[in-house]
């Protein structure tokens, strides 16, 4: 890491260094690369080139799922769609054919005098007596009075409020609770909401008679032939609403980036229904398998990749996470700077504040991390944070799907699979010991190259070998998996259901791994010849609105930055349709500025080639000009004026190829004349503005 050092001298009369700090550097605006060397060897200092004229790898956009999880009319999102927002029952127990369920007892009545069922709460601070409840959105602050239902009592605030972040667009909503307890101290918050209502554990059970305490709203669930049961502690007026996980559906991966793993996710859903003739359960047994730690259902996870939200905000890449330090389930978070050197290390454990981080000379630090919210997956910090610093994190998180590790989607970590289709299904009545989830990769002329499905308690081998090594008659390997024309030997026929087989095997989803890179976008450009330059249009900036950050639209230092939210934007000024552009101003401005922080003030300062005039008054009657020499290619125009006149006149033009100054002489004018010149640059039929001009009193 970049380091200045700074000394304080006490003495004024002699160099006694007394004092050293160091501080350090980092970079916030950085050029873009605009040359490039062509090496036969690789150095040391060498920068990858990963991308060219493409969009960066991003699992959220280069991976196309089909989902095909409605194949059982059971696991269908609109058959969940169709139940309704929630429904309304009394009673002390529920049936359901779904596995996951929401809550309540809790209701507010809103605006048109309806009942709203609240399914989530926050556990206010102990010993609260008044709360407030602000929103944070596009960095303005509201409070707001509506929306939620406080019970100090209970030491809880119900509400539907969800924080939510989008690292497309970067728009962020945040809720956060300011608690004052009767002492008067306060507690500022990041709304963390849990499900109003939730599954009981051993601490809602009387352990002297077994059953559920009746002062705690809570439930327990039991398996039945159709679906499951919920036994609640008491007797009430409920509202049920069925949750998305309790399909069995694939996730997109939480690994974002080129250099994560791109594993997809399935849900943890439990489906019985009939299919081809007869009663199945599709489910995941192996989500028991997971490497649950502290406890079930938590897995601990590390080194996961952190988004910059806002000063103070970081967003973690999957939500449902499980930062308990009470529970021993901690949040570390480790800071890079641009160089990826390690800068600082915060955590929640108290243990290790203070200890150094490995063999680094940087120590954990405590009291950093403010508050969190579990469910979005959003982090407060108490310092500020740079967005050109990286961030990862290593946290626990509560597990509701399983990871299919033995498929990794990214086509740099994973050769060839931009030729292939993926397949994941789900095989019916899978053993405890078995894993049900399966997959398939399909060449590009339909046949499996591939399967997973190795012999099981409750399904076949589908690999061409047996476990013994001879070749297996029933395997798939070489069939198609779908055929358009009337083959029956395919995948799809022989055990999907909705086909006429006994298998009756769920397709979850068809995925296709996308190459978004197009030919069309590239733009080739000779750098071997002299005066080759990019040249900025609509259609180059609609592609990629950042190359007005290059050298060709915010010039060879970068992008200049004031104090006061102010940022100087210099673009071509040949984007303009008066200069052979096809962008008017209007939408030039609003591509420069699209990426600005808002509050941002921009000034534009237009960029264009213009010659710098001098003039010196020789003798009587006779004015000596000068112009700076641009190119070859330039013509130089002299535009004049006197005092007496409001427009220019083209006094004098040239092309130059030398390389020193273009001298000219007026000799028509007079003594005592105030007379103003300019100078315009003419290339390729546009004549580019002068920037000012000169005035000189003739003698």
């Amino acid at each position: 890491m970049s380091k200045l050092t700074l000394e304080l001298i006490t003495s004024a009369d002699a160099y006694q260094p007394q004092h050293s700090i160091e501080l350090g550097l980092v970079n916030h605006v950085h050029n873009r690369i605009e040359t490039f060397v062509y090496l036969d060897d690789i150095k040391p200092s060498a920068v990858a080139l990963d991308y060219f004229e493409s969009t960066e790898l991003d699992s959220k956009y280069n991976i196309f799922i089909a989902d095909r999880s409605h194949q059982i009319p059971a696991n269908s999102l609109r058959k969940v769609d169709l139940r309704g927002g929630y429904e309304k029952f009394a009673g002390s127990s529920y049936s359901s054919s779904y596995s996951e369920i929401l809550v309540t007892h809790q209701v507010f009545i809103d605006e048109f005098n309806k009942q709203r069922p609240l399914f989530y709460k926050h556990v206010l601070p102990e010993d609260t007596v008044s709360v407030n409840l602000e929103i944070v959105q596009y960095g303005s602050l509201v409070t707001t009075d509506t929306g939620y239902v406080l019970d100090l009592d209970a030491g809880s605030i119900y509400t539907n409020y969800q924080n939510f972040f989008d690292q497309e667009t970067g728009t962020y909503k945040l809720y956060f609770l300011t608690s004052t307890s009767s002492a008067g101290v306060q507690t500022r918050e990041l709304l963390n909401p849990v499900p109003t209502v939730q599954e009981a554990t051993w601490e809602d059970i009387d352990l002297d008679t077994g059953e559920l305490y009746i002062d705690r709203a809570v439930y327990t669930r039991e398996k039945n032939t159709s679906g499951y049961t919920f036994y609640f502690s008491q007797a009430n007026t409920w509202w049920v609403r069925q949750q998305l996980s309790s399909l069995v559906r694939v996730r997109p991966p939480a690994g974002r980036k080129s250099d994560e793993p791109w594993y997809l996710r399935v849900t943890n859903g439990d489906i019985t229904t009939i299919a081809n003739g007869s009663v199945k359960r599709y489910w995941i047994p192996e989500y028991m398998t997971q490497p649950y730690q502290p406890s079930f259902p938590y897995v601990f996870s590390a080194y996961n990749k952190m988004l910059f939200v806002a000063d103070r905000v970081l967003s973690a890449t999957r939500g449902s996470l499980a930062i308990d330090p009470e529970d021993s389930r901690h949040l570390t978070v480790y800071i890079y700077d641009f160089e990826g050197n390690l800068l600082k290390v915060w955590t929640t454990n108290s243990g290790l504040v203070g200890s150094r981080f490995s063999n680094e000379d940087v120590f954990y630090e405590g009291e950093k991390i403010l508050c969190w919210d579990n469910s979005s997956g959003l982090i407060v910090f108490t310092e500020s944070l740079l967005p050109s610093w990286q961030f990862y994190a290593e946290y626990s998180y509560a597990a509701d799907d399983f990871e299919l590790t033995s498929l990794n989607l990214n086509p740099v970590q994973m050769e060839n699979i931009l030729d292939k289709s993926v397949i994941v299904y789900v095989v019916p009545n899978a053993d405890s010991a078995d894993h049900g989830l399966q997959f398939l990769l399909v060449e590009a002329d339909g046949r499996i190259s591939y399967t997973s499905q190795s012999l099981g308690f409750s399904y076949p081998n589908l690999q061409l070998l047996n476990e013994d090594e001879s070749y297996n008659s029933g395997t798939i390997i070489g069939k198609r998996y779908i055929s358009a024309v009337e083959e029956e030997d395919t995948f799809i026929n022989l055990y999907t259901a909705g086909y006429e087989n006994s298998f009756g095997y769920l397709i979850l989803a068809e995925i296709n791994v996308l190459d978004r890179s197009r030919v069309s976008d590239a733009q080739i450009y000779d750098v071997r010849s002299p005066g080759q330059t990019l040249q900025l249009t609509a259609e180059v900036l609609a592609h990629n609105p950042r190359a007005l950050q290059s050298y060709y639209g915010y010039g060879e230092d970068g992008q200049a930055v004031p104090l006061n939210n102010v940022v100087i934007i210099q673009p071509p000024l040949t984007l303009l349709h008066d200069y052979n552009g096809n962008l008017d101003e209007a939408s030039v401005r609003a591509l420069a500025t699209k990426f600005l922080v808002a509050g941002t003030y921009p000034i534009f300062d237009w960029n264009y080639p213009w010659s710098e005039v001098t003039c010196d008054v020789g003798t009587a009657s006779r004015v000596n000009l000068s112009l700076t020499w641009e190119g070859p290619a330039y013509t130089y125009r002299v535009y004049r004026k006197t005092g007496d006149e409001t427009a220019w006149a083209l006094l004098y033009e040239t092309t130059e190829s030398s390389r020193t100054p273009v001298l000219y002489t007026d000799d028509s004018v007079s003594t005592g004349d105030a007379v103003y010149y300019e100078a315009r640059l003419f290339l390729d039929n546009i004549e580019y503005p002068a920037p000012y001009y000169t005035s000189v009193r003739v003698r």
